[in-house]
């Protein structure tokens, strides 16, 4: 099976939620998990959550883009691509089966929270849940 990797690039905002304070802040948290049968039982060796964003002042009809952008010697810009939320390294990785993964993506707005304490309070419930569900 060829190895492969999985990121977002790109998203458009379709509709804004209106409130009267500011535009959009939106974030996308992909949670992403290897799943593997040991001696019968349901085991997650690898697990990560990638945040992309936040992105300030999103209006409907904008698209934003998971890439970074950085000025570099005379004005030019060097573009690092996405992260990757599979292979969970950050590299290509193989999936054989598509019952080898769970992938949970939450579309988030950040209205005064801290979007990195949110990621990865959301890891720590979802590997804890997704672990013991597999095995019950």
């Amino acid at each position: 099976m060829p190895k492969v990797k999985f990121a977002l690039t790109k998203m458009l905002c379709l509709e804004e939620t209106n409130e009267p304070s500011s535009s959009e802040e939106p974030y996308v948290l992909v949670f992403a998990s290897q799943l593997k049968k040991v001696a019968g039982l349901v085991t997650i060796p690898a697990a990560s959550t990638t945040m992309y964003g936040p992105w300030e002042n999103v209006d409907k009809g904008d698209l934003v883009s998971t890439s970074v952008h950085i000025s570099g010697p005379l004005g030019t810009f060097l573009n690092h691509p996405s992260k990757n939320f599979w292979g969970l390294d950050g590299k290509p990785h193989e999936l054989n089966s598509p019952d080898e993964a769970i992938f949970i993506v939450a579309l988030m707005e950040n209205d005064d929270a801290q979007a990195g304490g949110i990621r990865a309070g959301l890891h720590a419930q979802l590997f804890a849940a997704i672990t013991s569900y597999a095995n019950a």
